[in-house]
């Protein structure tokens, strides 16, 4: 489920949740093959925004085979998209840092670099993996391309942000308690 910049998430709705630092992608164009480029993908993405994306698991402490993984969706609980949009011609993607506070308190540093040294090549082997499967990516569609830095763990009643390198910001509320 895809969030707003500054969301409410609550505890209520979750089970153990963790968050990653990730780039999205909005595709402008579809993406097919087994011979995709780096350009290709610049050309077919429309823009890049900062993303929190929060993972979950029904699995004490993450621990799961690889089975129970599939059948727990691999995690993926929520995205949060920031609000900046910037075309992917105008950053060198394999360069951005990023760092993730939790109230204020800076817990983790990234770089894209640590996703297959250019967050791109995560969309490209997505693309094969796709086709291979006989499918592809779309227009419109919006591809988080994989963890900056380990997830880290969700403390109740604090707020979570990150600071992205000319991304921009993007954060989120957890609070201990029912949805309004």
């Amino acid at each position: 489920m895809l969030s707003k910049d500054s969301t409410n998430l609550y505890n209520s709705d979750l089970i153990q949740p963790k968050v990653e630092m990730e780039i999205a992608f909005k595709l402008r164009t579809d993406l097919s093959g087994l011979s995709i480029t780096p350009e290709e993908v610049i050309n077919a993405t429309e823009y890049i925004t900062p993303a929190l994306e929060i993972v979950d698991s029904r699995f004490t402490n993450f621990n799961f085979t690889f089975t129970e993984g599939i059948a727990d969706n691999i995690c993926a609980a929520k995205v949060i998209l920031g609000q900046k949009q910037i075309p992917p011609t105008s950053i060198d993607l394999s360069k951005i840092n990023a760092r993730l506070c939790i109230n204020e308190e800076q817990i983790v540093t990234a770089s894209s670099s640590s996703v297959l040294d250019n967050p791109i090549y995560s969309i490209i082997e997505l693309v094969k993996m796709l086709y291979k499967k006989g499918d592809g990516l779309k227009a419109g569609q919006i591809i988080i391309s994989g963890a900056m830095a380990d997830a880290v763990t969700l403390t109740k009643n604090s707020t979570i942000s990150a600071q992205f390198d000319k991304l921009g910001t993007v954060s989120f509320n957890y609070i201990n308690n029912k949805k309004p």
